[in-house]
């Protein structure tokens, strides 16, 4: 049985991919992943979407204001 690597990169390249960031524990950095997240896609000129469920502090709308929606 023979693998193609680089057809399935390819394919692997065309596929979209999901970031989730959550739990429930507060202060261990999870919005700060997702504005470096959010940033790293801003800077390469990526296309994404991000959601902000924590209603109370809302740091992607604040900061990234100019992408939101």
């Amino acid at each position: 049985m023979q693998i193609d690597l680089l057809g399935a990169l390819a394919e692997s390249e065309r596929m979209s991919t999901v970031h989730f960031v959550g739990g429930e524990k507060g202060g261990v950095g999870k919005s700060v992943l997702a504005r470096l997240l959010a940033q790293l896609f801003i800077e390469r000129g990526e296309p994404f979407a991000a959601l902000d469920a924590d209603l109370s502090h809302g740091a992607l709308v604040r900061y990234y204001a100019d992408y939101a929606r």
